[in-house]
């Protein structure tokens, strides 16, 4: 029942934030603060045999304390995501808003890896090894929408970088992190053995953002190439080419940026 009680307790408060994400007009920043602050106190009364513990150290966890322990923190870094994701852009309006901008790159962050984590532990011989369903039960949406905040993140801070002939731009740190992550959501994706439409869609947005990013930054991973799939969507001279990605799996022939970040979820 512990586990129930919590992801109720989190539920709930999901869906205060989608039904303010749908809403026509942007919510006072005061009501977005109030339910993050709602978010993080149902996040901190989850008990701490349901808190995420690294895979190394779960080796002898059952795998369905391990599922529920990721299923928590997914919902509530979605959460966060959606909560804050159409104030990402709006830093250089208000300062105040630079929390926004920080929650929803740490939120996706997480979220790529968990990605990262549960691909691995569904390997052979891995804690979740027999549990191949968990795969599918994570949301495309979701996934994708971590990395659209990630990618447009990196974008608004590529803001005038000179990207003349013979002009290198190392990335800092953060920004280092921040394209290995989506990097590595991409390998991810190319390691499914069977496509959907679906995920195919995610496939090909996430090819096209981690070769833009690359483009940008004049940073070179050890894959030489990413395949854009059997569409060939490029978009790679034009900075607005990735701003109309809808992540309900249509096309938004808008290039405004606001069609991204308040893209409808699940």
């Amino acid at each position: 029942m512990s586990y129930t009680l919590a992801k109720g307790r989190i539920a709930q408060i999901f869906g205060k934030v989608v039904e303010q994400a749908n809403l026509l007009n942007l919510p006072h920043y005061d009501e977005v603060m109030a339910l993050d602050r709602e978010l993080h106190q149902a996040f901190a009364a989850v008990p701490p045999l349901l808190r995420v513990t690294p895979m190394e150290l779960s080796i002898t966890d059952p795998p369905q304390l391990i599922i529920q322990r990721l299923s928590l923190a997914v919902l509530f870094h979605k959460s966060r995501c959606v909560l804050h994701r159409k104030y990402l852009i709006k830093e250089k309006e208000n300062v105040k808003f630079s929390y926004s901008k920080k929650a929803g790159i740490d939120a996706s962050m997480e979220l790529l890896f968990i990605q990262s984590e549960v691909h691995e532990a569904v390997q052979p011989g891995g804690p979740l090894c027999k549990d191949l369903w968990f795969v599918s039960s994570f949301s495309m949406h979701d996934l994708l929408l971590a990395g659209v905040i990630v990618y447009l993140s990196l974008i608004q801070e590529s803001e005038g970088i000179a990207l003349s002939a013979g002009v290198l731009q190392a990335p800092n740190t953060q920004q280092t992190k921040m394209i290995r992550a989506l990097e590595r959501s991409y390998r991810i994706w190319t390691e499914t053995t069977s496509m959907s439409v679906n995920i195919k869609k995610a496939y090909d947005v996430l090819g096209n953002m981690v070769k833009r990013v690359n483009s940008i930054f004049r940073r070179h991973s050890g894959n030489k190439t990413f395949s854009t799939g059997e569409n060939g969507v490029t978009g790679y001279n034009d900075r607005e080419s990735m701003l109309g990605l809808s992540l309900n799996g249509m096309c938004s022939h808008s290039s405004k940026l606001s069609h991204v970040t308040s893209v409808q979820i699940r």
